[in-house]
């Protein structure tokens, strides 16, 4: 299995994160860093 300890991710996951856990904590635990490109911001 692949290891990362980052990534890039839109508006999809994000929403869906949301509105299933209501929180984004999540990513913090699993990634060191989570890039959100502007023109999702």
């Amino acid at each position: 299995m692949l290891e990362t300890n980052r990534i890039f991710i839109n508006t999809a996951p994000i929403i869906n994160i949301v509105a299933a856990l209501s929180d984004l904590e999540i990513l913090r635990n699993l990634y060191a860093q989570v890039l959100v490109p502007f023109e999702v911001c």
